[in-house]
This record gives structure tokens, C-alpha cells and sequence, in this order.
């Protein structure tokens, strides 16, 4: 590399992805203190508190040198022990992070020297490495923010990334000579108009069709629900479980985009999350930027972003919408009905929501997402009390997901149904109370290889009694992949029984015909 006033490094791996760092004639701190936003990387969650230091030489280069870390530092494969001179092409990595160090051209040319490959079963030590006292900076550190505009039909998308510690001063000026390059920073604290921009390509619109129930008849019904996108150039989108569980057509539109297909790669149903894969994947998609919500708290403003139905017409007419609020509560747990999971770690917010918001993302002020909105209460006295998912529980679902992991799953899609609901009535089965009645069966999927089908209503598993959503989940959560569980109900009758009423022998011979018993392996 040519000796220079400023060398680049772009980071082609990790949260922070796409972001240019630009060093200039001082020092740039790596890690979760540094001062700078950029040197945390997106909160990589595998940096030390002071992870490493590049800094610039007198002859006008750049050298790196590990602070101490608990994971290292490595370039090219190879652990930095002293310090190490950079050279356009090298790849250093830090964290879940990988920079390459661009020639004065702003290429990233080919490494000028390989390390030995290092083997990724093999954990990451620390290493007692001297650390000499942090060198201050000549000059002050600046953010240089880096546009990249993107063409989206009615949505002009401008996704900032940030590029950090633009130094214009050459070496041997004292701190009053330099001048720090003049740049529009990007802000902290994002409005709802900039959050707009920078999160329309990354949130999806699905819109679904499938089954239901109306007056004892099976019927299809129009739905749809917002999706995140946490994998790009894969095309894959984060969302509900409940939006996309059963569905017989999955649609996705991103903008003003066409409409195209989607398919469920994994769910995860007893934590209403799934993953679904757009094909084919549109070109204006952007990897949204995902935060924590361990740092989340009471008052905290948020920003909902999807595409809620309120006035459409149509669920298809449905567009994207923002909503603005602060936090309630932070994470904790809570059930919101008896057709949904207790869920662990629920952010409690004020950010209205409707129905199609479920699966979109909520934001910090940042503009990272913190979680992923699910459920508004419905329930008498309580307004605008909605709920998202904390992302801290995302992420450690997530990697098993995107590797088409399902967790929970058996392939059925339940409804909780009361007395006169079920399609067949307390008097004829014997039994008194709720159950739950199967709405659909994914095809390949555990249940349809056990034969149940759409109106099965089930009361018993392993002997335990089921009348909401929880009650399944309870178990299937003590079991693990092999597993069985033992099944008891009733077949969905003849639909010239639906709502008769029957003597006591008619109901005997019903019920011993309907009764199933069956045994699932879970896998």
C-alpha cells in the first residue's frame, strides 16, 4: 500500500456489514467501549470491551495490534501476538466481524500474504499479549457517513451506513494545524421519516391464504403479516409463526416491488417465529441491522414499521405504514390469549398496532431493531398495550432457523373452540370444556404422517388434558427430536352431523366410530 494520509477497510461480514472505516493519521479503538460508534462494530456481541487498536505510522501506514482480547485478533487467518503493518487485500477479523483493507483506490485487492487456515472447531483462547498504553490522537475523531441510494419504485430508499475517524491532517501536524474532513453525520436519533427510509427495504409484506372455520364449514380466508429481512442475498425473512403457520399461499411484496412467492423454511410455533424464503429474491432487499434488547428500557421511544390493514379494501391493498411510541415495560414474560404461546422475553410497548403489523420490526432510535412486534391485547380495559419479541431471543433461535432447524413443531395449525364451537358437541363426546381443533396439517410435516386432517379435534396429550395453545406447548417443550407423544380425540364428523342432536345410542356409536387415538414422533 502506498504510504497515505488515510487508508480504508470495508466490513464484508458481521452486524455492521457494508460499513466503510476510514482511518486516518490518529488511532481507531476496536471493541464494546470504544468511543466511536463505528469501532463497536454493530455491537458485535464476541468483541472484548477493548479489543484491538489500528493505528497509523510515521511513514504513513497502518498497523494493527491486539488490546488483549478474549477471542484475538486475526489477519489473514493468522493471530495477531505483536503488532502487525496492514497491507491492501489483508482480511482481519475480529469478533463476528471480517474487514478488508482496501488499496488507496477504494479496491479490495488480493491478500498480500496468507496466514495458516484456522480451524473453526477450535475455540478461541485468550492470549497474554503486553499491552502498552492507548496512544491519543493527534487530531479529533470524526463520522463520515457513506450514502448508498437505492432504487425502490415510490420508495427512494437511502440506506446510510457509517464510516468512521476521517482525518484530513498529514503526519507531523500538531492538533491545531488538522482539519477533519467536512461531511454530514449521520444522526444518532432518527425520525420517523429517516426510519421509514433507511427500514422500507428491509421489511416485507406477506400476504397468505388458508383455512378456516365458518358456521361448521371449512372455508378459506385472506390474511397477511410483515416480515424482517436477516439474510439478503439469501432472500430470507423473519416473522410470526402465527402469520405464515398453515397457510396454504404465501405471497411477499418489498415496496412498490411485484409480487412474488414465499415458502416457510423453519418455525419455531411455541415462540411464534418462523423464516421464510423469497424466490425469487428481490434485488432492492438491505439486511436490517439488529440491536439487543437487554439494554432496553421504561420509556425508551420506539418506532413499529410494517404493513397493518385499516382502511385497505383489500388485505392486497395494504401499504407501509409507521407508528410511533416509548416502552411500557422491558423484556419479560406473558401470554396473551389461548391461542398463543407464553412467550420468555416480550418488550411491552405503545407503538400502535393492527392486524398485518405481526412480524415487523420495532426499532430504537438508532434505527436497530430491538424486536419483533407479535401481538396487540385485546383484552377488556387494555389500550394500546402491544408486544414484541426482545431480539436478544431472536438472535439465539436464529442461526438454527436460517439452517432449517424447526423447534416445537409438529405440522398442525390449532384453534381453541368452546361447547357449542366444536364440531362435534360436549353431549355427543362425553366431554365438557374446551379443545382445540386442528385448522390445518403442512404437508410432510409429523401430524400429516399420522393422518390428522382439517376439523380433528384434540383434548388429551400424554394423558394430560389440552384446551389452549400453552397447554401443547408445556409439553412439547419437555420433549426433544425423537420423541413421541401420545394424541387423544375425535375425527372431524360428517358435516350432516354438524350441530344434530343425538339420543344416547346414536351419540355411543358416534363417538366410538370418531375416537382416535394416535402417537406422534417428533422430529
Amino acid at each position: 500500500m502506498t504510504p497515505t494520509d488515510t487508508h480504508k477497510l470495508l466490513v464484508t461480514d458481521g452486524n455492521a456489514k457494508g460499513r466503510e472505516i476510514v482511518i486516518g493519521s490518529g488511532e481507531f479503538v476496536i471493541g464494546r467501549l470504544a468511543d466511536d460508534d463505528n469501532g463497536r462494530l454493530a455491537d458485535d456481541p464476541e468483541l472484548s470491551r477493548r479489543h484491538a487498536r489500528i493505528q497509523a505510522t510515521p511513514d504513513g501506514g497502518i498497523e494493527i495490534q491486539d488490546l488483549g482480547s478474549t477471542n484475538g485478533t486475526y489477519v489473514n487467518n493468522e493471530r495477531v501476538t505483536t503488532r502487525r503493518r496492514l497491507q491492501a487485500g489483508d482480511v482481519v477479523e475480529v469478533g463476528q466481524t471480517k474487514l478488508n483493507v482496501l488499496d488507496p483506490l477504494g479496491r479490495s485487492a488480493q491478500p498480500t500474504q496468507f496466514g495458516r487456515v484456522r480451524s473453526q472447531d477450535t475455540p478461541r483462547t485468550p492470549l497474554a499479549v503486553p499491552v502498552t498504553p492507548a496512544k491519543q490522537p493527534t487530531v479529533p475523531s470524526r463520522a463520515l457517513p457513506r450514502g448508498v441510494l437505492i432504487g425502490g419504485g415510490v420508495f427512494g430508499v437511502l440506506a446510510i451506513t457509517g464510516v468512521a475517524v476521517a482525518l484530513a491532517a498529514g503526519g507531523g501536524h500538531d492538533e491545531g494545524d488538522a482539519k477533519a474532513v467536512k461531511s454530514p453525520i449521520e444522526p444518532k436519533t432518527l425520525t420517523v421519516a429517516q426510519q421509514i427510509k433507511k427500514g422500507s427495504p428491509s421489511t416485507v409484506e406477506l400476504t397468505t391464504r388458508g383455512p378456516g372455520f365458518n358456521r361448521g364449514r371449512k372455508t378459506t380466508l385472506s390474511g397477511g403479516g410483515s416480515g424482517i429481512v436477516v439474510d439478503a442475498e439469501k432472500g430470507l425473512v423473519l416473522t410470526n409463526a402465527h402469520v405464515v403457520a398453515g397457510q396454504t399461499s404465501i405471497k411477499a411484496k418489498v415496496g412498490s416491488g411485484p409480487e412474488i412467492s414465499a415458502r416457510v423454511v423453519s418455525q419455531a410455533p411455541c415462540e411464534d417465529l418462523a423464516l421464510v424464503s423469497l424466490r425469487p429474491t428481490p434485488k432492492t432487499l438491505v439486511e436490517a441491522q439488529l440491536g439487543t434488547s437487554s439494554k432496553v428500557a421504561a420509556g425508551d421511544r420506539v418506532i413499529a414499521l410494517g404493513y397493518p390493514s385499516a382502511f385497505e379494501e383489500r388485505v392486497s391493498d395494504r401499504t407501509l405504514q409507521a407508528s410511533e411510541g416509548i416502552v411500557s415495560a422491558p423484556t419479560g414474560k406473558t401470554r396473551l390469549g389461548n391461542a398463543s404461546p407464553a412467550l420468555p422475553e416480550v418488550i411491552q410497548h405503545q407503538a400502535p398496532l393492527n392486524g398485518g403489523n405481526s412480524g415487523g420490526p420495532l426499532f430504537n432510535e438508532a434505527g436497530e431493531v430491538i424486536g419483533v412486534n407479535t401481538f396487540t391485547s385485546g383484552r377488556g380495559g387494555s389500550q394500546n398495550q402491544n408486544a414484541a419479541i426482545g431480539i436478544d431471543r431472536v438472535k439465539s433461535m436464529l442461526a438454527d432457523l436460517q439452517a432449517g432447524k424447526n423447534s416445537g413443531f409438529v405440522g398442525w395449525q390449532l384453534l381453541p373452540m368452546t361447547g357449542g364451537q366444536l364440531p362435534l358437541r360436549p353431549r355427543t363426546t362425553g366431554r365438557q370444556g374446551s379443545a382445540l381443533v386442528i385448522l390445518s396439517v403442512d404437508a410432510g410435516s409429523p401430524a400429516d404422517k399420522k393422518k390428522f386432517e382439517f376439523g380433528d379435534t384434540i383434548y388429551e396429550i400424554d394423558g394430560t388434558p389440552v384446551r389452549k395453545f400453552q397447554d401443547v406447548c408445556d409439553i412439547l417443550n419437555s420433549k426433544s427430536s425423537g420423541d413421541t407423544i401420545r394424541v387423544e380425540g375425535y375425527r372431524f364428523p360428517p358435516l350432516s352431523l354438524y350441530g344434530a342432536r343425538l339420543n344416547s345410542l346414536q351419540s355411543a356409536i358416534v363417538r366410538g366410530g370418531l375416537h382416535f387415538k394416535r402417537t406422534i414422533k417428533l422430529r
